[in-house]
């Protein structure tokens, strides 16, 4: 493998794991996506290293050896500390999630006191704040004639969900 085809591959591999957390609601397949990369970039690197080995041995270039494996190392690492990333990302979903629905709180029990049940929609609210990204395609409110809950869950929370307990007023999580 040329040494241009494989900088392409670990510069690619290292775009998608440090740059996709920025530009998506990464979620559990990120997570699959990373550690999958990592396998790939590892197993490419084995493979080349051998071939580099029986083609031109050991003595021939080590510093280009050096080069090679310095590369990888950085990729390797450079995927591994996009994990901790994602993770801060899905605290900060989840926060923003539950900061939303407490803010609806109070527009929501005025329509109450002034219908006598709660509303069936967000809709029937006076103008509200946009949902966080996440929620636009959640039905996160649901509504009972002397009852409500918030439930929700984000991209990474690979089947958990959260639950506003009203009468508590706080939330648990589910899995």
């Amino acid at each position: 493998m040329s040494s241009v085809k494989f900088r392409t591959i670990i510069s690619i591999a290292v775009i998608i794991a440090v740059g996709a957390p920025y530009c998506s609601d990464a979620g559990f397949g990120y997570l699959i996506a990373v550690v999958s990369l990592q396998v790939v970039t590892l197993l490419l690197a084995i493979a080349a290293l051998i071939f580099y080995m029986m083609r031109r041995g050991l003595k021939d270039h080590p510093h280009r050896m050096a080069k090679w494996l310095a590369t990888v190392a950085l990729a390797l690492f450079l995927q591994t500390i996009s994990l901790p990333i994602l993770g801060k990302m899905e605290q900060n979903r989840i926060r923003a999630g539950k900061n939303y629905c407490e803010s609806l709180i109070a527009g929501i029990e005025q329509y109450r006191l002034v219908n006598d049940i709660y509303p069936e929609s967000l809709a029937q609210l006076t103008p509200i704040s946009p949902a966080p990204s996440f929620l636009r395609n959640q039905q996160f409110y649901r509504a009972w004639p002397d009852d409500y809950s918030f439930n929700f869950h984000t991209p990474g929370s690979f089947m958990m969900s959260y639950h506003y307990d009203r009468r508590e007023k706080k939330w648990e999580a589910f899995d």
